[in-house]
């Protein structure tokens, strides 16, 4: 439809422009009195006639429609790779924007800074999903249970108080992380934490405490869509072994011996 204008107003000036009195002065004399040509009824009603057709004309006058403009294949591949490799250079960022934060706090506290075995081979990485709301001893058993294992990762949504605070996360960290929650001198337990709500989200995790296993990633920044949708998620709190176990009875390719390590050790009794 035509837009901006008043169709009805037009109307309405143009009857009146046709139809009414027309001046005409002398043709040689410019002061010659004014003579006024009054139109018939005939010419009137064909006037009016015009005019109503002219209306229903522009009425039915429609813009054709924008035609969205389609991208060539390989255009499109190179902007969906583009895209990718942009997500995990983001990642890959976030990952070392976060270490070397770590690195400054556990400084600044105290806490000794030692991570897992770069070297160690891995056949998948363990993830699991904790929050600052959990209680205190959960949070202290898991970290236990991934104390200096190179196979697995506490994920957090977001920083401890909003992004721009990092203190408190930093606190946090420290304390769940203590062997002694009462002894702040003490030693600590090796567990590697990253915040990422990208992952919570790629995962569809939507509570904590939560487990998946990748199998075949060593580093978060190498994930894909496929190893995201292959994953799958434990909701609840247990210990890794028996949440790895049910994951596994759940379609994941988890070996046995990954499952092996983290079962508790059982010392024989001695008569």
């Amino acid at each position: 439809m035509l837009c901006g204008v008043d169709l009805k107003s037009c109307r309405s000036l143009l009857v009146s422009m046709l139809i009414a009195p027309i001046p005409v002065l002398g043709a040689d004399d410019p002061i010659a009195p004014l003579h006024v040509v009054e139109p018939d009824r005939e010419t009137r009603r064909l006037v009016e006639d015009a005019a109503r057709q002219a209306l229903s004309r522009a009425k039915a006058v429609v813009l054709p429609e924008l035609v969205p403009h389609q991208l060539d294949p390989q255009v499109e591949q190179h902007a969906m790779d583009a895209v990718d490799s942009a997500r995990s250079r983001g990642i890959s960022e976030l990952d070392r924007m976060f270490e070397e934060r770590t690195r400054e706090l556990s400084a600044e506290l105290g806490v000794p800074n030692v991570g897992p075995d770069p070297e160690a081979v891995i056949p998948g990485l363990i993830v699991l999903a904790i929050s600052s709301s959990m209680p205190r001893n959960m949070l202290a058993d898991y970290m236990a249970q991934l104390d200096g294992r190179p196979d697995a990762v506490m994920i957090l949504r977001g920083f401890v108080g909003g992004a721009r605070r990092v203190r408190p996360t930093g606190r946090f960290l420290e304390k769940a992380s203590r062997i002694d929650p009462t002894d702040r001198n003490g030693g600590h337990r090796i567990v590697k934490v990253l915040i990422d709500p990208l992952l919570f989200r790629n995962l569809g995790i939507d509570r904590v405490p939560a487990l998946a296993y990748l199998d075949g990633v060593t580093e978060i920044a190498h994930c894909n869509d496929e190893d995201y949708e292959a994953a799958v998620i434990v909701y609840g709190a247990s210990r890794v072994d028996a949440a790895l176990e049910l994951a596994r009875k759940n379609g994941a390719p988890i070996p046995e011996a990954v499952i092996s390590n983290y079962r508790p050790q059982r010392w024989e009794t001695i008569p």
